[in-house]
This record gives structure tokens, sequence and C-alpha cells, in this order.
């Protein structure tokens, strides 16, 4: 009988597009740290296909918060298996900060968006991969699931933010796309630069384009705090070989 690992990637890769065959023989190769990381990216991918609304601040907050949840889950899988302290510890603080502002986010958006800019939710099949101890979808690539949007062209409005929006997620999900080591703790680090950077690129529409001081001040934040973070993790790279 398949183990449950393997069953788990047959359910996600059916959403990617792949059969069961192939996604069965892709996850044998690879370790479970790398296949956790690989159905974490591809449900927030997948989450953060919104339908833009022109407004700067609703579309920021309804894009950040996926994208903020892509980044608590990949800091639990380096707390699963990850063994370096210093990555280990910044997993717990991006865990408990993004944590926050997703509250935060969430509260502004009840209060000031309409009913159709809540983000897309993960799919019911995604969302338990995600989460489950040596998920995955398939090896290598990340193959675009439902909801992805990738392209510059906005889905819904084609106006300037919205377009300005689509085209940093659509160069983060490029960036993302890196050849896992099978090591948790290199992996994370090596994913979690370009998700920084895409958190700073859509940081840095909303304060061009928005207009709501607590939304602004939340992006500028991002830009300092998140951009910090990255130089942490690019000097650890650069000391262990990553």
């Amino acid at each position: 009988m398949p183990s449950r690992p393997a069953l788990l990637a047959v359910v996600l890769a059916a959403l990617c597009g792949l059969g069961p065959a192939q996604a069965q023989t892709q996850t044998q190769t690879q370790t479970a740290s790398t296949l956790a990381y690989q159905a974490a990216n591809a449900a927030m991918h997948a989450a953060m296909g919104i339908a833009y609304t022109g407004d700067a601040d609703v579309d920021f907050a309804a894009g950040m918060i996926p994208h903020h949840q892509g980044a608590i889950d990949m800091a639990q899988v380096e707390l699963q298996f990850g063994t370096d302290p210093q990555l280990r510890a910044m997993a717990q603080v991006i865990m408990a900060s993004q944590g926050h502002e997703i509250v935060h986010m969430a509260s502004w958006l009840a209060r000031n968006a309409p009913a159709t800019a809540t983000p897309t939710p993960v799919p019911a099949a995604a969302d338990h991969a995600a989460h489950a101890p040596g998920a995955a979808p398939a090896a290598g690539p990340m193959p675009d699931m439902p909801g992805m949007n990738h392209g510059a062209a906005p889905a819904g409005d084609q106006g300037p933010s919205s377009q300005a929006y689509a085209a940093a997620n659509a160069r983060m999900h490029g960036a993302m796309d890196v050849a896992f080591t099978d090591n948790a703790d290199i992996d994370f680090a090596r994913g979690m630069i370009p998700h920084h950077q895409g958190a700073i690129d859509m940081a840095e529409v909303e304060v061009t384009y928005g207009d709501d001081p607590g939304m602004v001040g939340l992006a500028q934040t991002i830009v300092t705090g998140q951009g910090a973070e990255i130089r942490i993790l690019q000097d650890w790279l650069a000391a262990h070989g990553g």
C-alpha cells in the first residue's frame, strides 16, 4: 500500500495536472522537507490568485494575507525539519510577526473591503497537503495550479496598481522556483529570500498607490523588516555554502 506522503502527493498532483504514477515516482526521490516546501509554495501561489479591485489598499491586504500565510507555512517546515538554531529562531519570529499582521489585515479588510476582495481560499486538498508532514506535490519546477496568476496581466481590474501587483507576483513566483537541495535549512533560506522580496515589491506598490495610512505604514514596516531578514539569510547562505 502506498505511504501516506505518497498518497498526499497524488492528491495535490491531481490539482497540478500530473498523473498518480508520475507523482509517486517523483515523491520517492525527494525528502519530506522538500515535498513540504513545494506543497506550501503551491498552496500560497494558488491562494494569491485574487481578482484585483483597483483599490491599492484593499488589494495589498487581500494579496498579502495568503503571502504571509505562505511564509508561516515555510517556517513551520523549517521548524519541523531544520536544525540550524539561527534559522529556526527566524522561523519562529516569522510565524509570530506575520501571524499578527494577518490578523490586522483581515480585520482591516472586514471594515473596508467589498465582499469580492477577500483572498481566494486555498483548495481543500492543497491546504491539507501543505500542513501534513511529508506532504508533496510533484518534484522539479512547480506546476501551475488553478487560481495561479503568473503573468503580468491581472485578473479583475486592469489599472496601474493592479498591473504592478500582478507583475510583482509573477516575479516572485519565478524566483521561488528554486532547485531544492533536500537540506531543510538551505532550502528555507533560498526560498524565503525571493518570498520576502515579493513582499517588499508588493509593499512598494502599496506605498506608491495606497491611500490608507494604516496599510501604507504596514507596507513600510514590511520593506524595512523583511529587507533586514533578506540580508541575514544571504549572509547565512554565504557562510554555509548555499
